[in-house]
C-alpha cells in the first residue's frame, strides 16, 4: 500500500504543469560583500520568498556550517548562533536552518563538518560542502578513514560514535566533555600541526596515551583516538606521547581538502532540471515533499560560482508553502543548476543582518541542530550609503507598517546608525509618518507614492502602493425572506490581491431597490413588509454586489408529498441489511390520501454504528417560502422510537441537517413527526442556512433494544410531507377538530430556542376566558398574547419576539382556574 500511495504522488507530481512564477520583489539589496538579498511575492497563490545570492568567488567571504552550542547532541535558535559566531573581523551577513534532526536530542541525521572537523558520519541522503576555496559540492557520500604510522595504516571506523570491538574511533570536541567510553582500550589525545581538514591527511602531534581508563577528556580544537581490541593493541603498543602520526578523514566522493559540510533531502535539481520526483523516489522522502510546507532550500549556478539560499514562508493566509516540485520550479526560474532541500516546516528561516526576514510558521524561532552562514571578513569602514526597509511595500487603508534604515559601507559591511539623525517624511496623499519610520496609510483606494528618509548627506526612498478594494461578496447571495423575520446582510471585501479587508460600516453604502418591499438599514437589516421581490445592492468606491430577495408569506399548512407514488422514491441504507430492507408504498395504511410509503428494514446491531435508512426523492423536493416546521406522518409496527432527520440544500446547494423534536414512536396508528425547519448541523463546510430549501433526503435512523449480535426486523411507514408556517401576525388560530379534548394542557413552544418567532399551542377544555402572557427573568410582563374567550379545542398562537433581546422568557395560559407556565429561550 505505501508503494501504492508514494507511486501515485510522484505521478501525480509529473502530471503537474511545470511553474513559472510571476514574482513581485518587495526590496532588493547588497546585504555584504558579495551577498545580495531579495524579498519577493507571488501575489497569485500567495507566497513570501526570501532569497540570498552569494558570490562565492568574493574574497570577503566565507561559508560556514555552525552546530547548536557546539556539541553534537545541541538546539540553539538560529539567532544566538549567529551571535556567538559575529566577530568584528568575521562578520556573519546571514544565514539559514540546515538539516533534518532528532528533535528530542538535537542530533541531525546527516553529516556534519564544521570548520574542518567531523561531528558525525554520513547517511545515504544528499549533503551540500564547500572546499577552503568556497568551491561547493552536492553528492550523496560515504566515510573513510586512517590513522597513518610509520610503516602501517590503520582503519578509523567513524567519528564520535559507539566504539566497538577491535574498532578505533576518533572523538573531538563536539562529542561533549569526554569519549564516555569503558575502560576497555587505550586512548591517545592528539592535536595537529595545521588546520583539521577532510579529505586532507592531518600531521598530528600525541599528547597523551592511557590505557584501561576509558572516558578521557575532549578539549576544543584536540582528538582523542580509542581503540579495543586490535586497535587497543596497536595505540598501546605503536603509539607514544611525542609522535608524529597523521590523520585522514574522508568522504567520497568529495572535494580535496573539504572544510565545511551539511545534509539535507533530497536532491530536488540536477543540471538545471526538476529532479524532486526523482530525488524522492532515490532518497526515500520526506513525507512532506508533495504538501505545501515552508521550505529551506540551496542550489548553486551552472559554473559553481554563485550559491542561492531560499526560505519560503507557508501555513499563514499570506503564504501557503510550496511542494517540493514547485519549489525546484522557483529555484530553476532563479538560476539555480544543482539543488537540495533542507530542513523545513516550523524551522524555515533566514536573518540577514540580525533580523529575521522570513515568518516562522510557529511565531517566532524554533530551537535546531546547525545552521548555515555566510561570512563578511572585510574590513568595516565609514558609512557610505543607507537603505530603507522595506524597498517596496502594499498596505491597506489605514493600516501601519514599520519602516527602518540600514547603514552600509563601501564594502557592502553594516554600519551601525544613529536613529535620532535618522528623518522621515512621505507623500501627503499616500500617508503619514512619524519621526521613528511609524508609517499610517490614508483612506484613499488605490495609489502610489513613496516614503523618504535621510541620514546626514545620505538618501533613500521606498515605493508604497495603496491596495484598492477590488471586490464586494454579499452574504446570503439571494434570499427568501417572510415578514415576520428579518436578516442582517453581511459582506466581504477583498483587496487586489483577494485579501479580506475590513471596511467601516459608515463607508458603505445599501440600497433597496423597492424601498415598499421593507427596510434596509445602515448596517444592512432588511425587514420585509410585503410580498414580492427586489434587490439589495452594497456598493464602496464604485465596487458593488447585489443580491435577490424575495418576500413569501406562507400560510397555514402546505402539501410538499402526498407520499403515494413509489417512482417518485427511491432507498438506500446505512448499516442494514439491504436484501431484506425494501421500500412500497401501499393503499391500506394511510393518514390521508390514497396511500403512504412503506419501508420494511431488517439488521444486525453491532454496538457502533447507526443503523439507517434514507428515502431518497427523485427529484429534490421544493418547499415554498419560509416555513417554521416540516410534518411527517408516521407509524411504526410495534413502540420503535425511530428518529427522522431531514436533509435539506440552500440554493448554493449547500447541505444541513434538520433534526426532528420527537421521535417517531406511534404503534397502530400515524403519528406527526415535527421538524424544526432550520439548520442543526452545517453538513457543507462553511454553509449559510438560507430560504429557499430543498429537501434531499429523508434519513430515518432505526431505534432498537441495542442488544449487540441481536438481528432486528420491522416496518414503518411515512405519509402526507408538508410545511407549517408561522402566523403572520400575532393571534390565535383554532383547531378545526371536533373532537372536545378531555385535558387542559400548555404545549412546549416550537422552535425553541428560536429567532425571532416562535408558535405557542395549548388545548382548553371548555369555552371560557383565556389569556396568554409573556414574562421576562425578573417576572415584568413583556407582550400580551392572548386576552379573549375562546371555545375548547386546540389552539396555536405566534409569537414574534423582534424587539426583544436575547434570554430567557416565560409564558403563562390562564383558562378559568387554570394556570400552566413554560420557559422559551430567544437566541440572537
Amino acid at each position: 500500500m505505501k508503494k501504492q500511495i508514494l507511486f501515485l504522488l510522484v505521478l501525480f507530481s509529473f502530471m503537474e504543469v511545470r511553474a513559472q512564477y510571476k514574482l513581485d520583489t518587495l526590496a532588493s539589496y547588497k546585504a555584504g560583500p558579495g551577498v545580495t538579498y531579495t524579498k519577493m511575492r507571488v501575489a497569485s497563490i500567495p507566497l513570501n520568498v526570501d532569497m540570498m545570492v552569494v558570490d562565492l568567488k568574493n574574497p570577503f567571504v566565507k561559508v560556514e556550517s555552525v552546530k547548536a552550542n557546539e556539541k553534537l547532541d545541541g538546539k540553539e535558535v538560529l539567532s544566538s548562533m549567529i551571535k556567538r559566531r559575529t566577530t568584528l573581523q568575521h562578520n556573519v551577513v546571514g544565514g539559514v536552518n540546515s538539516d533534518f534532526f532528532d528533535m528530542s536530542n538535537g542530533r541531525p541525521i546527516n553529516i556534519q563538518i564544521e570548520n574542518g572537523e567531523i561531528l558525525k558520519g554520513p547517511i545515504n541522503l544528499s549533503t551540500v560542502g564547500f572546499d577552503v576555496n568556497n568551491k561547493p559540492m552536492l553528492n550523496r557520500v560515504q566515510f573513510g578513514g586512517q590513522l597513518i604510522l610509520k610503516d602501517t595504516a590503520v582503519t578509523v571506523a567513524g567519528v564520535n560514535q559507539t566504539r566497538n570491538s577491535n574498532q578505533m574511533i576518533l572523538f573531538n570536541s563536539f562529542n561533549g566533555q569526554s569519549t564516555g567510553t569503558n575502560v576497555y582500550g587505550t586512548e591517545a589525545r592528539i592535536h595537529p600541526l595545521g588546520n583539521w581538514l577532510v579529505n586532507d591527511t592531518v600531521k598530528c602531534v600525541v599528547d597523551t596515551v592511557v590505557s584501561g581508563a576509558g572516558s578521557m577528556a575532549l578539549t576544543a580544537g584536540n582528538a582523542v583516538l580509542s581503540g579495543n581490541g586490535v586497535m587497543d593493541a596497536i595505540l598501546k603498543n605503536r603509539v607514544k606521547a611525542g609522535d608524529t602520526v597523521k590523520v585522514y578523514l574522508g568522504v567520497t566522493p568529495g572535494l580535496a581538502k573539504l572544510k565545511e559540510m551539511l545534509g539535507g533531502y533530497p536532491k530536488i535539481v540536477y543540471n538545471g532540471k526538476n529532479w524532486a520526483d526523482q530525488g524522492y523516489l532515490e532518497e526515500g522522502g520526506p513525507d512532506h515533499t508533495y504538501l505545501s510546507e515552508p521550505r529551506t532550500a540551496i542550489g548553486f549556478s551552472q559554473d559553481s560560482t554563485k550559491m542561492y539560499l531560499f526560505v519560503v514562508d507557508g501555513r499563514s493566509e499570506l503564504s501557503g508553502g510550496l511542494t517540493l516540485p514547485k519549489l525546484a520550479d522557483l529555484m530553476i526560474q532563479e538560476g539555480v543548476y544543482l539543488g537540495m532541500n533542507f530542513d523545513g516546516g516550523g524551522s524555515s528561516e533566514m536573518m540577514v543582518r540580525n533580523t529575521i526576514m522570513n515568518v516562522p510558521s510557529d511565531g517566532v524561532e524554533r530551537e535546531l541542530s546547525n545552521g548555515f552562514i555566510v561570512v563578511s571578513t572585510a574590513p568595516v569602514e565609514l558609512l557610505n550609503s543607507i537603505i530603507i526597509l522595506p524597498a517596496k511595500k502594499t498596505v491597506f487603508r489605514d493600516e501601519q507598517i514599520s519602516f527602518s534604515v540600514l547603514g552600509s559601507d563601501r564594502n557592502f559591511n553594516a554600519v551601525a546608525l544613529d536613529p535620532a539623525k535618522t528623518t522621515y517624511s512621505c507623500d501627503a496623499k499616500i500617508g503619514t509618518i512619524d519621526s521613528k519610520g511609524l508609517f499610517t496609510a490614508s483612506k484613499l483606494n488605490g495609489g502610489q507614492g513613496y516614503v523618504y528618509a535621510s541620514y546626514d548627506n545620505t538618501k533613500d526612498s521606498a515605493l508604497v502602493t495603496l491596495k484598492p478594494i477590488v471586490k464586494i461578496s454579499l452574504i446570503p447571495h439571494n434570499f427568501t425572506i417572510d415578514t415576520l423575520r428579518s436578516v442582517r446582510l453581511s459582506l466581504k471585501t477583498y483587496d487586489s490581491e483577494n485579501i479580506v479587508r475590513s471596511i467601516p460600516a459608515s463607508d458603505i453604502k445599501w440600497t433597496l431597490t423597492d424601498s415598499l418591499l421593507g427596510t434596509l438599514d445602515a448596517l444592512g437589516n432588511f425587514k420585509a413588509k410585503k410580498e414580492g421581490k427586489g434587490k439589495i445592492i452594497a456598493s464602496y468606491e464604485g465596487i458593488a454586489d447585489t443580491v435577490e430577495v424575495s418576500v413569501v408569506v406562507g400560510k397555514d399548512v402546505q402539501v410538499i408529498s402526498e407520499m403515494e407514488n413509489i417512482e417518485d422514491w427511491s432507498l438506500r441504507g446505512s448499516a442494514v441489511d439491504t436484501a431484506n430492507t425494501k421500500l412500497s408504498v401501499v393503499s391500506d395504511v394511510k393518514s390521508s390520501g390514497a396511500g403512504s410509503v412503506k419501508v420494511d428494514y431488517s439488521f444486525t446491531y453491532d454496538g457502533f454504528q447507526d443503523n439507517i435508512v434514507y428515502l431518497v426523492p427523485k427529484t429534490p423536493l421544493e418547499v415554498y417560502g419560509v416555513p417554521d416546521t416540516l410534518l411527517i406522518d408516521g407509524r411504526v409496527e410495534g413502540t420503535v422510537n425511530h428518529r427522522v432527520y431531514l436533509t435539506l440544500s440552500n440554493d448554493n446547494s449547500e447541505l444541513f441537517l434538520a433534526n426532528p423534536s420527537i421521535g417517531m414512536n406511534t404503534s397502530g396508528a400515524f403519528g406527526r413527526v415535527t421538524v424544526p425547519a432550520r439548520a442543526s448541523q452545517v453538513i457543507t463546510p462553511g454553509g449559510i442556512f438560507t430560504f429557499p430549501i430543498k429537501i434531499k433526503e429523508i434519513e430515518v435512523r432505526l431505534g432498537s433494544a441495542k442488544e449487540v449480535g441481536v438481528t432486528y426486523k420491522g416496518t414503518f411507514y411515512l405519509d402526507n410531507l408538508r410545511a407549517r408556517y408561522p402566523l403572520q401576525t400575532t393571534g390565535v388560530e383554532e383547531s378545526a377538530s371536533s373532537v372536545r379534548p378531555d385535558k387542559f394542557s400548555l404545549l412546549q413552544n416550537y422552535p425553541n430556542p428560536f429567532n425571532p418567532s416562535t408558535v405557542i399551542e395549548f388545548t382548553t377544555k371548555e369555552l371560557s376566558h383565556v389569556s396568554l402572557k409573556v414574562y421576562d427573568m425578573l417576572g415584568r410582563e413583556v407582550q400580551v398574547l392572548l386576552d379573549k374567550e375562546l371555545p375548547s379545542g386546540s389552539h396555536r398562537v405566534s409569537f414574534n419576539a423582534q424587539e426583544l433581546s436575547s434570554g430567557v422568557y416565560f409564558y403563562r395560559l390562564q383558562s378559568g382556574s387554570m394556570v400552566e407556565t413554560k420557559k422559551m429561550m430567544l437566541v440572537r
